[in-house]
């Protein structure tokens, strides 16, 4: 098992101006979302969007027509940090744990 990680949506600033340089379609927040599923089917997911600093572009800029997803990927993931990402993809694995090996029950006794 190994969580899977998507982008389904950035925002972006149309224009933005650093340093005598101009930017187009900055993206500033990236929607994520991550799941992941045993052998048995089931499954664990999270979602969310996260903030990206956009303070100094020239550090790293990839512009916005030539970004792939793995590298949206990689800014939301460096700008959830190392932590976060971990208490994600454990969430992830409890909720399949959970479902695998339940320990609670609804219905009724008849």
């Amino acid at each position: 098992m190994a969580v899977t990680w998507t982008v389904t949506q950035c925002d972006y600033r149309l224009a933005v101006s650093q340093s005598d340089v101009d930017y187009v379609n900055v993206i500033d927040r990236i929607h994520w979302g991550a799941v992941d599923e045993d052998e048995d089917g089931n499954t664990g997911n999270s979602y969310g969007s996260v903030g990206i600093n956009i303070i100094n572009l020239s550090d790293g800029w990839i512009d916005y027509a030539s970004l792939t997803e793995a590298e949206a990927i990689t800014m939301a993931k460096n700008a959830l940090g190392v932590d976060q990402v971990t208490a994600i993809e454990t969430n992830i694995a409890t909720q399949i744990s959970t479902l695998a090996t339940p320990t609670t029950g609804t219905g009724v006794p008849w």
